[in-house]
């Protein structure tokens, strides 16, 4: 088998997942704020239940697709075609005009706004629905991608252990250039001199559209990825993880599987909120500072076989799970020290008080410790996420039999970028309600700096949720980590239970 991947190949792999995470990218950090600037904040954390329902309801159909009737390329091509289209609705949607329903507030007694409402094709709805329904839509084609282009690039990729890591590092570009493109190109100044993101306007929407219609038809000049399995008999187990569920009676498995579970619970806020703590602080540009983390995260997919070797599945995850009790503790700490002086004034020039220096245009307040706290936070990206995920992965390849890791893999997906996720912006939902509201049942507007001191509100019972299952993974994971080989390498069998 040949080793060497011609340049075209590895040309065209790298501009499919740049621009498959361009994509996600352009919109998934900002479109809360969005949501909040156009009457819909009504229920709008509902958003981020989007993408993990999409990875839980789609792969079961389209993986079935991929494996017996249709080429990979083509149903990645169909899946970014219908996904850039339903896209292309949400400034639409965004846009129209909505009516106030008003309710009697039991606490007050008083008449008050609940929720906006819209007319459809004669159907009245809430505003924050109709959009979160729309957002689904676009999901349930978007989240299968993730696992098909990865799919695609190893079938062609002749040794895809090492050299898939380094495509799929344009991933992670396509998402930083995403933000950049965003914060940097069409964040204004208003008529009155007020700064306008660009987190708040539908281009977020037009670019993901318009970059998901472009990779549509860039799928179809991809390499031909016929189904391997076409013709064969179908068996139910294979698409219900049955015989991956058998692994549950490993100790080591089960307790990796029901702790990654939990521990996507409190990391699903992150994504939610984090960009609207950064508004609170008068932080402009939200889409890079949100996204430096991103750029470290990168780093550390070159440094993963390292910690593999010298830290071991359970201290990696363990460090992981540390991270994000660090991480919240931190953007506490910082909403704690009071906004950022605002880095302009009424008529556009740059506010005097203003801690920090403005270059191309956008403001760093590097003087401010609450800016500094909160970057701090951010910077833990690499470990947060990949010491979860991409150990998560290398271990259940150690420990499963080989004709059943894929079943295994999608279970692992399953728990913890689907359902996980999906209880975590739930709770992330009920949580966040809970500390912006007022004794009075009145909402508290998040992104205002008066919102500050209710931010530890959110972060803290968090980072307590994720120091728990820091202390029960640390005390009931047994895991003995397989030999080395000279070469540094995991030598076969794989890992067992100590």
């Amino acid at each position: 088998m040949p080793t060497s991947v011609p340049p075209y190949l590895r040309t065209r792999l790298s501009v499919m997942l740049f621009l498959q995470f361009f994509i996600w990218g352009s919109w998934y950090l900002t479109a809360y704020r969005y949501m909040i600037a156009h009457e819909m904040a009504y229920n709008a954390f509902y958003l981020y239940t989007a993408g993990p329902l999409g990875a839980i309801i789609a792969p079961f159909f389209l993986g079935l697709c991929v494996d017996r009737f249709f080429n990979v390329e083509r149903v990645l091509a169909a899946c970014f075609l219908i996904a850039g289209c339903i896209m292309l609705a949400l400034p639409w949607l965004g846009s129209l005009p909505a009516q106030g329903i008003y309710h009697d507030n039991p606490m007050t007694g008083a008449h008050e706004l609940a929720w906006y409402a819209i007319t459809i094709c004669g159907c009245t709805v809430a505003k924050s629905t109709a959009f979160n329904l729309a957002i689904l839509a676009h999901m349930l084609f978007y989240m299968p991608t993730l696992g098909l282009t990865a799919t695609l690039a190893f079938r062609h990729l002749p040794n895809g252990g090492e050299q898939f890591p380094l495509v799929r590092l344009w991933g992670t570009f396509g998402w930083i250039a995403a933000g950049l493109v965003l914060a940097l190109g069409f964040t204004r100044l208003g008529d009155g001199g007020q700064l306008i993101e660009a987190g708040e306007t539908s281009v977020q929407f037009v670019l993901g559209a318009c970059s998901s219609l472009v990779l549509g038809l860039f799928c179809l000049t991809l390499p031909r990825t016929p189904p391997l399995r076409r013709g064969q008999p179908f068996h139910l187990p294979e698409l219900l993880f049955l015989d991956a569920w058998r692994e549950m009676r490993q100790w080591p498995f089960a307790i990796y599987t029901i702790s990654s579970f939990l521990i996507c619970i409190p990391l699903a806020a992150y994504y939610a909120n984090l960009q609207n703590q950064l508004g609170a602080m008068n932080l402009t540009h939200a889409s890079i500072w949100a996204n430096v983390g991103t750029w470290l995260e990168a780093g550390m997919l070159f440094l993963m076989p390292m910690f593999l070797r010298r830290l071991g599945i359970k201290r990696m995850i363990a460090i992981a799970a540390l991270a994000w009790v660090l991480r919240y503790a931190l953007f506490s700490w910082s909403a704690g020290q009071g906004a950022i002086a605002a880095p302009f004034l009424a008529d556009g020039g740059l506010n005097p008080a203003y801690p920090g220096v403005v270059v191309m245009g956008m403001p760093i307040p590097y003087l401010h410790l609450g800016f500094l706290l909160m970057l701090a936070g951010v910077a833990l990206h690499g470990i947060c996420y990949d010491f979860l995920f991409v150990t998560g992965q290398v271990f259940v390849d150690r420990v499963t039999a080989p004709q059943i890791r894929g079943q295994a893999q999608a279970m692992n997906i399953f728990f913890t970028q689907g359902l996980g996720l999906y209880v975590g912006a739930l709770v992330a939902g009920w949580l966040s309600q809970s500390a912006f509201t007022d004794a009075h049942g009145h909402a508290i507007t998040a992104t205002t700096p008066e919102a500050l001191a209710d931010w530890p509100r959110l972060w803290w019972p968090l980072a307590g949720m994720a120091a728990a299952v820091l202390v029960v993974f640390w005390l009931t994971f047994h895991y003995r980590e397989p030999k080395a080989t000279p070469g540094g390498m995991p030598a076969e069998p794989a890992g067992t239970p100590a």
